[in-house]
């Protein structure tokens, strides 16, 4: 799948399956559907070993019913394949491709969380379409967890110093406060509604007003003639 830049500044992915959910069964229903969609095998680090990232993404929209104010939240569940040694694993084919796929993407996550760190004027999300999807949610505009799980088996000892290497990393970032995403579109809609609702409202007062000095105008006859007659 392709990641292609919207106009809004987001990100849109052509071909990706959105769900609109309503309540809490239909949440765990796409949550099951999703999770059956995901890769995993066995190596001989692990019997079911994640083969790909699961990336899941909630949108909610909210409307103020009174000023018309939109916003718009996002918020991404992404549960990361693990890195792996191909000497450890000693994956062949597919897998071995799945691996270096794997390492390839976590390690551009690395670079994209040292150059937040460091606050490197250019950060390389493009590098990798998994921090190239999450760009809009590791910028400053957001808020950002991140857990990292290690083996507490001594024979993992070398990856359990590279999970706490990159944790430490990940934990002196700082983005900022996260900031409430207003819907300039939908704002932007109601305004153009109000205007044209009061240029109605113009256009109904002209009429009105014309109305009046009609009605005035008559009366004003009205009384010429009543004083005509009277006399």
């Amino acid at each position: 799948l392709e990641i292609k830049q919207v106009v809004e500044g987001g990100h849109h992915v052509p071909g990706i399956v959105e769900a609109r959910v309503t309540n809490v069964n239909e949440v765990w229903e796409v949550l099951r559907t999703g999770s059956n969609g995901r890769a995993v095998g066995s190596t001989n680090a692990n019997e079911h070993s994640s083969r790909s990232h699961c990336m899941h993404c909630v949108m909610v929209k909210g409307e103020n019913l009174i000023n018309g104010e939109c916003t718009r939240s996002k918020l991404w569940l992404v549960d990361l394949a693990g890195s792996e040694r191909i000497a450890k694993t000693e994956v062949q084919g597919e897998r071995l491709k799945e691996t270096q796929n794997i390492n390839r993407s976590l390690s551009a996550l690395g670079d994209v969380i040292y150059a937040l760190a460091t606050k490197s004027p250019h950060i390389p999300f493009r590098n990798s379409k998994l921090t190239h999807l999450l760009q809009d949610s590791l910028g400053g505009d957001s808020k950002t967890l991140m857990f990292v799980q290690i083996s507490p088996n001594e024979n993992d000892l070398t990856e359990t110093f590279c999970s706490l290497n990159f944790a430490s990393r990940v934990r002196g970032i700082e983005l900022g406060p996260a900031k409430k995403q207003m819907d300039s579109t939908e704002l932007f809609k109601h305004k153009q509604m109000v205007e044209k609702l009061k240029q109605d409202l113009k256009s109904k007062d002209f009429q009105v007003k014309k109305m009046e000095d009609f009605n005035h105008g008559l009366e004003v006859k009205i009384k010429e003639k009543d004083a005509k007659n009277r006399n």
